[in-house]
């Protein structure tokens, strides 16, 4: 069985009896403390909402196939023996109403304050106002939602209508249905800029990020967005993890915006696991701003021994460019601390003969004369005369 549960704040769990073991109040402000819970179970085709505020308690259950409106305001079509309940209590008003799918119709059963009602046009509009808020907040069919809104007024009223939205899990479905649109990239933009403003959840926020296209990227204005927002993902795996995505089919521009945003990268570890596996996008073409960026950015690695692996991981890169093989040498001797990390960066340097020329040479005599301990420095020296001689 598959039970997504989307826990928003308070309710841990749903009421026994529903809206009836819930108790509301008047002169509350329907804005303040709000709690969400969505119970999918896709393999018997059920779905389970409550919201509850102080001043109000929404609950449903859509059990098989559910079609509405495209305004979102009525049911239209069940499937046969498919049923859909939705409830709203306030304060003096308890609604509800019933929709069970027949062979040829659509029954429906009324209820209000505990009695049966005639399905009329005031109990009609009532549904209609409540089933849009409703629909958007689980993500029920956001894919057409999101069409008609483009039809209404393009990516910017969809963006109205997701940021209206209080729920993460409706708002990160509405999101991905755009995304999966063909955008311009000030469309695009539009919604990048946005992002960071409505998901609080890093998890969310990252996904959504790595949604966007990255063949889209290359303009200046949006490769900015996308770099502010990346620097805005909150957890270290999440912002490792965006990075690594673009950095596999970037251009060039957008490398050397990854590698900026890497350096801030909380992790040592997911920051050296980067630039480990990205290395050769950055060092493999001997462009020497690509290069430089990396090496900016492998120096901001705080861990000695993550730096010192990472220095070593690069070695073969400087088989065909020595300057690759110099900053290797001066990295080392510059930042990582370790007497023993240093060292052994030094002499994976010398074992595999990269030396090619006096100025790396020197370096290298001068990278170890600044190691801390004797036998360190003699470890690198002694490697270093026994292959120059």
């Amino acid at each position: 069985m598959r039970v997504l549960l989307l826990v928003l704040h308070l309710l841990a769990s749903p009421p026994s009896d529903g809206c009836d073991d819930v108790r509301v109040r008047s002169g509350v402000a329907e804005s303040g403390e709000r709690s969400m819970q969505v119970r999918d179970d896709g393999e018997r085709g059920r779905l389970s909402v409550w919201i509850v505020t102080p001043s109000r308690c929404l609950e449903s259950t859509m059990h098989g196939r559910v079609r509405f409106a495209d305004d979102d305001r009525s049911v239209v079509g069940m499937a046969d023996g498919a049923h859909a309940t939705f409830r709203e209590k306030i304060p003096g008003s308890d609604r509800s109403v019933r929709f069970t799918g027949m062979r040829d119709r659509i029954d429906v059963r009324a209820r209000r304050d505990g009695r049966e009602v005639p399905w009329d046009a005031e109990m009609q509009q009532w549904l209609a106002t409540l089933l849009p808020e409703l629909l958007a907040e689980v993500g029920v069919d956001a894919p057409r939602r999101v069409t008609r809104l483009m039809d209404e007024g393009g990516v910017p009223r969809v963006l109205e209508r997701i940021a209206s939205i209080r729920s993460g899990g409706g708002r990160r479905a509405h999101y991905e249905a755009l995304l999966a649109r063909s955008l311009s990239a000030v469309d695009l933009e539009r919604v990048v800029r946005q992002l960071p403003v409505t998901v609080p959840s890093s998890g969310d926020f990252a996904a959504l990020l790595r949604a966007v296209p990255s063949v889209q990227l290359q303009g200046a204005e949006l490769g900015a967005a996308m770099q502010g927002a990346i620097d805005r993902v909150s957890s270290s795996g999440d912002r490792t993890a965006t990075l690594r995505h673009f950095a596999r089919t970037g251009d060039r521009e957008t490398l050397l915006r990854l590698a900026e945003s890497a350096r801030g990268i909380p992790s040592s570890g997911d920051k050296a696991e980067f630039l480990r596996e990205s290395a050769g996008r950055y060092l493999g073409s001997r462009d020497a701003a690509l290069r430089d960026a990396w090496f900016d950015a492998a120096v901001t690695v705080p861990s000695s021994g993550d730096l010192s692996g990472l220095l070593r991981g690069i070695v073969p890169y400087g088989q065909a460019d020595a300057e690759v093989t110099r900053r290797i040498v001066t990295s080392a001797a510059r930042y990582v601390p370790s007497s023993g990390d240093r060292a052994d960066v030094l002499l994976a340097v010398i074992a595999n003969r990269l030396l090619t020329t006096s100025t790396l040479r020197e370096a290298m005599r001068e990278a170890a004369r600044g190691i801390p301990s004797s036998g360190d420095y003699r470890r690198v020296m002694d490697a270093l005369l026994a292959q120059e001689g």
